[in-house]
């Protein structure tokens, strides 16, 4: 199966037999997710552009429940990622912030303020976050402000930054200690990084086009 959201706020959810169930949220889709828990991997998870959080079943359509994240101002919600075990979700902000909730109740567990000029975290709208899969107190996010944050989620901190790609689109991801990130401005150079050496990238990828996405193969 395979799923697609639309600016329009329909989510189609599409089989291989060709049988196409259609969800209405009446808002531009801006992240889906497939629950990563084994128990829950019929669920896919839709985040709108004013918020809405709808839990949806993958082959029905059914709204299974749904919440409200962030509000229409400054704290508009950008992108949202789960943690590798589905007990975690971060949501990201216009504004810089990024918030973590307990994905089994809906409530705000950690709240990461947005940086400034010259602090850590981020001064623009964050569009891209990744949990750690060997470590789940870290997470990464990239945003329009060309910043790249890991940030401790037990102390509330960005621990490490760096200025290096404009991520307008889900072109932030991790794996063990290495993490790539994509540059949406020309020529669109893809980054890797070790997370230990977090300053200078292992490996610079030219693509000459602008790049909006990137991602890790599972295995």
């Amino acid at each position: 199966s395979y799923f697609i959201g639309y600016s329009n706020g329909e989510v189609h959810l599409i089989n291989m037999l060709d049988r196409i169930s259609v969800h209405h949220t009446f808002d531009s889709i801006l992240a889906l997710k497939v629950h990563p828990k084994e128990d829950r991997q019929t669920t896919l998870i839709s985040l709108s552009c004013v918020g809405q959080v709808h839990y949806i079943h993958s082959s029905t359509g059914k709204l299974l429940q749904e919440f409200t994240v962030g509000d229409e101002y400054d704290k508009k919600a950008r992108t949202l990622q789960l943690s590798p075990t589905g007990e975690k979700m971060a949501v990201s902000y216009k504004n810089g912030a990024i918030e973590i909730f307990d994905e089994n109740i809906h409530t705000s567990e950690t709240y990461l303020d947005n940086g400034s000029v010259y602090g850590n975290g981020h001064v623009n709208a964050v569009h891209a976050l990744a949990f750690s899969n060997i470590n789940p107190s870290v997470l990464i996010s990239g945003g329009r402000d060309k910043r790249v944050c890991l940030w401790d989620l037990r102390k509330k901190d960005a621990f490490k930054m760096i200025t290096s790609a404009t991520v307008l689109g889900e072109s932030v991801d991790t794996k063990d200690r290495t993490i790539i990130v994509a540059d949406y401005v020309s020529p669109g150079n893809i980054y890797v990084y070790d997370t230990r050496k977090f300053q200078d990238p292992m490996e610079t990828i030219t693509t000459n086009t602008s790049a909006y996405g990137c991602k890790f193969s599972p295995k």
